[in-house]
């Protein structure tokens, strides 16, 4: 189980620019964790580390942690990706719709 930090409210307060690329690293550690987590699944048990609780507790802490040296250098690509997208699409401000349902239409 992985419990991201209360961020939203961090990146808010960051000016849009910082906030996009920030959100998108946020976004990319959250997928390299699922991705290490499911590699992980992969690997066959054995006696030697029996599963336990703080074997959990450790490997999802381990799994974090490499996840966001991982995104901080961006290796998928996916930072540089989703900061551009969120920085080139234009902010709505009226009510009368420009969401991306209305964008479709």
């Amino acid at each position: 189980m992985t419990i991201a930090p209360p961020i939203l409210p961090a990146l808010r307060q960051l000016p849009p620019e910082r906030a996009s690329a920030e959100a998108a690293r946020q976004l990319e550690t959250v997928f390299l964790t699922q991705l290490l987590q499911a590699m992980r699944r992969t690997v066959p048990e054995s006696d030697l580390l029996p599963r336990s609780p703080e074997r959990e507790t450790y490997e999802g802490v381990f799994d974090g942690a490499v996840a966001e040296a991982l995104a901080e250098r961006d290796p998928l690509g996916l930072v540089g990706a989703v900061a551009g997208r969120l920085k080139s699409e234009p902010r709505s401000t009226d009510s009368q719709g420009g969401g991306p349902e209305d964008r479709a239409r």
